[in-house]
């Protein structure tokens, strides 16, 4: 009976993957003639995939990384469609096919990591729930209290370097929150990742009345304060995105706790932009809304909607400027990015630091997560490197539902970042990511050295 409700998920899961693939050829037929249609036609694939899948094929489970990643992958390239900025441009059919091929391959890759896992914890007869090493608990008060104290260390050492906090910049200072930038800020942002461990361990752990209120601390600042002080959005958003599924999943994966999260996100993510003090001249220079005129309607974005809008479709602009632009490949250079940094070889970081990037306005710069695979190997690595990143991606999930222990929880809501945020950054070329696992991992070890015995 089991193995006929797998196959039978199986085909539905294969059945919305050709629907979405569908909407965008679709689309892409459409976009020159009938672009409010083309649009429309994606989102509503986009929303009817992410609920019904989620209602009759994942278990309920609003974050499932298949889910999610259909859903925002789909939304950003469907309003993408009602071009509502003058510099959009019409994409190429190439354009079309590697998107379509980029979303097909996650999708795939995810189930195939998760049989993986599941084919790989059977053979090694490991039952559910069952921890492979034992976790010290009671250390975790304290790894979460000395990562955020650390973190913390080194954004007052920041401070103390440049002089001046983003938020209260210096005068005639348009950028400050670039030149917030040093040595000691990188491990400010790895502390980060530590606030969905705070939760598990305030949700989990009998602690006092001090301790809960140090764990509160740790994760308002690792996720509110500092982003806000730094009126850094990116480091808003890779850090609230782990706490949030790290809060769905201990809550019993309510809608409601969801939903909740994600306004507090969206609110609070508007609230740091108004930090970056553009006025609506500026902002309308910037993004450049244009009327659109139908039969049915006309519309211009207001500034502020107009930057909402540009974070969400820019990033496939400047992929379609890549697709029209690169004649040699990197092959592979600028994947290998992440790991330069640590491995530090001359050469390499010179030939790595003069990678450019075609971009649709030289001030938008945000590329989708396969704009490197792209850069790298054309349309193949499109279709390989997101497969191979989904297959990764799935095996993490399923190892968290199959043994739920913090660290999986945790390492799972750093894998969700990529798929919530597909459009914002070329994930798995960007340091962040994997200096984030990095710190998941060491934080692990901290939890599972072995206790010294007493002689």
């Amino acid at each position: 009976m089991t193995h006929t409700t797998d196959a039978k998920k199986e085909y539905w899961q294969f059945l919305n993957v050709a629907a979405g693939v569908a909407a965008l050829l679709i689309a892409m037929e459409l976009s020159n003639s009938h672009r409010f249609l083309a649009g429309l036609i994606v989102l509503a694939v986009a929303a009817a995939g992410y609920f019904l899948t989620v209602l009759f094929l994942y278990d309920r489970n609003w974050l499932d990384l298949r889910a999610v990643f259909a859903a925002v992958w789909l939304f950003s390239i469907g309003i993408g469609q009602l071009r509502l900025l003058s510099y959009q441009p019409l994409w190429q059919r190439k354009t079309w096919y590697c998107l379509a091929l980029a979303y097909a391959a996650f999708e795939l890759g995810v189930p195939v990591g998760m049989r993986i896992m599941e084919a790989r914890e059977k053979k090694c007869g490991r039952k559910t729930g069952k921890r492979i090493v034992e976790l010290h608990e009671e250390r975790l008060f304290y790894i979460c209290l000395f990562v955020t104290l650390i973190g913390f260390t080194c954004f007052l050492i920041t401070y103390r370097m440049v002089g001046f906090l983003p938020l209260f910049p210096p005068e005639g200072s348009d950028y400050s929150y670039v030149d917030f930038y040093t040595r000691f800020h990188v491990f400010s942002v790895a502390s980060t990742v530590i606030s969905g461990l705070c939760y598990y361990t305030l949700r989990t752990q009998k602690l006092n009345g001090l301790k809960k209120a140090a764990l509160l601390l740790c994760i308002v600042y690792e996720t509110f304060v500092f982003p806000l002080l730094t009126v850094s959005r990116g480091t808003f958003l890779i850090s609230s995105v782990p706490l949030t599924v790290t809060i769905f999943f201990l809550e019993k994966k309510r809608l409601r706790i969801l939903a909740l999260c994600l306004v507090v996100m969206v609110g609070f993510y508007l609230q740091i932009s108004t930090g970056r003090g553009y006025s609506d001249d500026e902002l309308e220079t910037l993004f450049e809304p244009t009327v659109v005129e139908t039969d049915a309607v006309s519309v211009k974005l207001s500034p502020k909607e107009s930057f909402i809008y540009c974070y969400f479709t820019v990033s496939h602009d400047n992929f379609d400027e890549a697709v029209r632009n690169v004649t040699e490949y990197s092959h592979g250079l600028r994947e290998l990015k992440p790991f330069a940094v640590v491995i530090r070889i001359r050469a390499l970081r010179e030939k790595m630091d003069s990678f450019s990037h075609y971009l649709i306005r030289e001030h938008l710069n945000t590329i989708n997560i396969v704009g490197d695979a792209y850069y790298d190997f054309g349309i193949i690595g499109v279709g390989i490197m997101p497969f191979l990143w989904a297959v990764a991606f799935g095996m993490i999930q399923k190892r968290y539902l199959l043994h739920a222990t913090p660290f999986s929880l945790i390492t799972l809501g750093v894998t969700t970042t990529p798929a919530a945020l597909s459009f914002f950054s070329p994930w798995m070329s960007d340091f962040t990511q994997w200096m984030f696992w990095g710190t998941i991992l060491l934080c692990y070890i901290a939890a599972i050295w072995p206790k010294r015995k007493k002689t």
